[in-house]
């Protein structure tokens, strides 16, 4: 480790301590379970001094720090969303948490070797609690509604099933329309009419003479 990660390792090291100091008081504050606005506010600033340690380390490198106050870290965001409700048990394994990490910042260049597996094993039941809790919340499966028959419309009491019966059609045939009837064109005067009547018309008799008794 060269001389900047060094200065940058000692100033990391003070930080987390001065978060450190006060997340103690704002757990034991928020163990005594205050009015919700306090109880929210008390949450979020346990959370933002336990992700500043987080991202510290994690820079750094210091993963076994880094990976405690992970799991510290998703607790209390599923407190921060609803999913768990604090309580003493709770605020105890944290409490251990936040001292488990002062111990390892004060031995910084052995904190690989100082063990937290007791935590974790604590911690457990609360980062599994979501999955018990939204399985319970879900409940059986709901069943799918039976279908609603549709109503039938009311009518006047006849449904017609087929065609109507044959004594219902009219027997009467189809009246077409027909043509007007057009009055009688009178036929043209014979020839031989004419005639007689232009003999007629002289007033004067004909004789007929045979010439060959002449």
């Amino acid at each position: 480790m060269d001389l900047n990660d060094r200065e940058l390792l000692e100033e990391l090291i003070i930080e987390s301590q001065e978060h450190l100091a006060t997340l103690e008081p704002d757990l034991l504050a928020l163990e005594k379970q205050p009015p919700a606005e306090e109880s929210s506010e008390l949450v979020n600033r346990i959370f933002r001094g336990i992700h500043s340690i987080k991202g510290g380390c994690g820079f750094l490198g210091l993963t076994t720090i880094q990976n405690l106050t992970h799991a510290m870290e998703n607790v209390l965001m599923k407190v921060r969303s609803g999913k768990l409700e604090v309580t003493p048990v709770m605020v105890d394994v944290l409490l251990d948490g936040t001292d488990r990490v002062r111990e390892m910042l004060d031995d910084i260049a052995n904190a690989e070797q100082i063990d937290a597996a007791d935590i974790y094993s604590r911690l457990e039941p609360f980062l599994a609690a979501e999955t018990t809790a939204e399985s319970s919340a879900a409940g059986p499966a709901a069943e799918a509604p039976a279908p609603t028959e549709t109503a039938t419309p009311k009518t006047s009491g006849y449904i017609p099933l087929g065609p109507p019966p044959a004594k219902l059609v009219s027997e009467e045939p189809e009246v077409l329309n027909e043509p007007a009837a057009q009055a009688p064109v009178p036929e043209p005067p014979r020839p031989a009419a004419k005639a007689a009547a232009a003999v007629r018309g002289t007033g004067h008799d004909v004789l007929r003479v045979k010439v060959d008794l002449l």
